[in-house]
């Protein structure tokens, strides 16, 4: 229905233009502006309705914080990864203030928009839903998932953290629509308990369809072993934005 709307719009508007050359030439290129702006409309609509479907694409996990961007501020560390081929972009603040945080949240979401990219939002998915992020990541602490999502637009999605078999199987019964595992390697990013390993996402493959993603102390050199278990994306922290240069690491 959405894309039908769009579409008479867009055909609207060209008839609009093509009158308005022949009795108002000068307004013609106005209307054109707006064909064009309606198009990019449809564009942002039909991508943040196809969210579900846009993560089973995710490759590249990206997850963002003010406090390790490297030389960088935060939307320009996030553009860097994007143009390196992160395909979502976590916003990940633990120790700012809300209105801070909701400044990010919202430069993260123009960012993402215009360059056709996911975005989530860490534990807050009341910042989710005022910047219209596409869902929102919940650690083992945080709310319910079946109350998160009354706070979120339709359609938006959200993944869960999980450390061991019985938390992958928690997150599949609440109706996660993607689940973290982990840390598979060490990491200082945070204290997330003892190593899962990479059996956990074997064992967690066979237990689950739902898209997996493998986070901690993932770096371009212990890839190929992740790859050799199975794992389809990556959820990267530090690697990408504590790096000198995280288009590269991206990249890599």
């Amino acid at each position: 229905m959405v894309a039908a709307a769009c579409k008479r719009l867009g055909e609207s508007l060209r008839t609009i233009e093509e009158y308005a050359k022949l009795v108002q030439p000068d307004q013609a290129f106005r209307i054109e502006r707006m064909r064009y702006n309606a198009y990019t409309l449809e564009q942002r609509i039909m991508q943040r309705l196809m969210v579900a479907n846009r993560f089973e694409q995710v490759r590249l996990y990206v997850l963002i914080s003010s406090s390790i961007c490297r030389h960088k501020s935060v939307k320009q560390t996030a553009r860097a990864a994007i143009a390196g081929g992160a395909d979502c972009i976590q916003v990940r603040e633990k120790d700012i203030p809300d209105a801070q945080l909701l400044a990010i949240a919202a430069e993260l979401r123009d960012l993402t928009d215009e360059t056709g990219k996911m975005l989530i939002i860490n534990d807050r998915p009341d910042i989710a839903a005022l910047v219209g992020a596409d869902g929102v990541h919940l650690g083992q602490d945080d709310l319910p998932i079946a109350d998160a999502r009354k706070l979120l637009r339709p359609g938006a999605i959200v993944g869960r953290s999980t450390h061991n078999l019985a938390q992958v199987q928690t997150a599949i019964n609440e109706g996660a629509d993607y689940i973290a595992v982990g840390p598979i390697f060490a990491t200082t990013t945070k204290n997330a308990g003892p190593l899962a390993g990479v059996d956990l996402l074997r064992q967690a493959a066979e237990k689950t369809p739902l898209p997996l993603v493998p986070i901690g102390g993932i770096n371009p050199g212990n890839l190929s072993e992740l790859k050799a278990a199975g794992a389809k994306r990556v959820a990267v922290s530090s690697a990408v934005r504590g790096a000198d240069d995280p288009k590269a690491v991206a990249q890599a």
